[in-house]
């Protein structure tokens, strides 16, 4: 059964959980999980994802052993990937749904970790059969995190810091002054910055930046690249972890902004406000209403 909370208490209580109990999923949530792989959103910019849960029970392939995820994973006996059309911005769209599946796993009381460049990619990509111009992403463990287990966790937490963020002064920023953004916006909007704030991204680079403009209360969302990404998207051109990661903080600040009233749309500007660094790049923009 669903709980009742929202989607800030899932962003709030989420984390990368690399460490399973033993045991598969009841068949009631695998139930549940079919029916939200089933019916995702569409993305902020119209690209749809494919979903396919990798079971114990009826897939050969959710094995962590075949999935090589170099010890990062422990436990885990089910598995969900994610296709998507290579299209314009396909990457934001997969990271917006994947991420809105990763919510509604938690809200089911399940423990999820992205899986982006920690497993052998060929072998779901093989399972899933994709079609002519799909590519997959990413994938994600799922399964029943525990006490005991959790200290795995913490363990590994010690080298991947997954819990450390930057601070708001670092990442949001006023659109005229480029100063740290300050008061002067709606209220609704500090919570839905603080979601993004706190999103997972690929080794917890944190790659967005955010320009506001309160003349036209519209949120300018900026990729910061990390050298080392901009190095690996260039070799290969159909996935950018960095791109998704921009999809998860659109997922984030959406999702809780609504949930607390606010109104707006994405809209690609042009011309786009001017990043403020040469590894920048504007996405898009959020326009309150």
């Amino acid at each position: 059964m669903t709980s009742k909370g929202t989607f800030i208490d899932f962003i709030k209580s989420r984390y990368s959980c690399r460490a399973y109990i033993n045991k598969p999923i009841r068949d009631n949530t695998i139930k549940e999980l079919t029916s939200i792989i089933s019916n995702p959103p569409v993305g902020p910019f119209g690209n749809i994802v494919r979903f396919e849960l990798f079971n114990e029970l009826g897939s050969e392939f959710c094995r962590v052993e075949k999935l090589g995820t170099y010890g990062f994973i422990k436990g885990a006996r089910s598995f969900v990937a994610g296709a998507i059309k290579k299209s314009p911005h396909a990457m934001e769209d997969f990271g917006y749904i994947f991420e809105w599946f990763i919510l509604k796993a938690t809200e089911l009381g399940l423990g999820t970790c992205w899986l982006g460049a920690t497993f052998q990619r060929t072998i779901l990509t093989k399972a899933m059969q994709l079609a002519d111009q799909e590519i997959m992403p990413a994938a994600a463990s799922i399964g029943y995190s525990g006490v005991k287990l959790h200290l795995l966790d913490k363990k590994i937490q010690m080298y991947t810091k997954p819990r450390l963020r930057k601070n708001r002064d670092s990442l949001f920023f006023d659109m005229e002054t480029k100063e740290p953004m300050k008061k002067g916006f709606p209220d609704i909007y500090a919570t839905a910055l603080e979601m993004v704030r706190i999103a997972p991204s690929a080794t917890n680079r944190q790659p967005w930046r955010i320009l506001y403009d309160s003349k036209s209360n519209t949120f300018h969302f900026i990729l910061h690249r990390t050298l080392v990404y901009s190095q690996v998207a260039k070799l290969v051109a159909t996935v950018d972890l960095q791109m998704i990661d921009m999809g998860i903080a659109m997922c984030h600040f959406e999702l809780s902004a609504r949930e607390l009233g606010a109104s707006g749309t994405w809209k690609i500007l042009k011309p786009g406000p001017k990043p403020r660094y040469r590894n920048e790049e504007y996405i898009v923009s959020w326009v309150g209403e």
